[in-house]
């Protein structure tokens, strides 16, 4: 489960070519093993991870050439 975990967290593979590639015959035992083990359905913790990822690239500090910081905070227009 967690090679599939994975798979599905970086890969954009079908949820179909993950079972297969995790050794299951059939999806639908495939979907009730992932949910014991993992505690979401596949696509919801796919979609889960994307937003999770997406959110710490977006929630960087950057810091420019100038020495400026661009950040979650400045955005905001809070003092740094």
């Amino acid at each position: 489960m967690r090679r599939a975990a994975e798979l599905l967290a970086t890969t954009e593979h079908t949820i179909e070519a993950i079972v297969y590639d995790v050794g299951y015959q059939n999806s639908f035992v495939f979907l009730n093993a992932f949910i014991k083990w993992i505690g979401w359905r596949p696509l919801l913790y796919r979609r889960k991870k994307l937003t999770v990822a997406g959110a710490e690239t977006n929630s960087r500090t950057l810091i420019g050439a100038n020495g400026s910081i661009s950040g979650p905070r400045q955005r905001r227009g809070l003092k740094v």
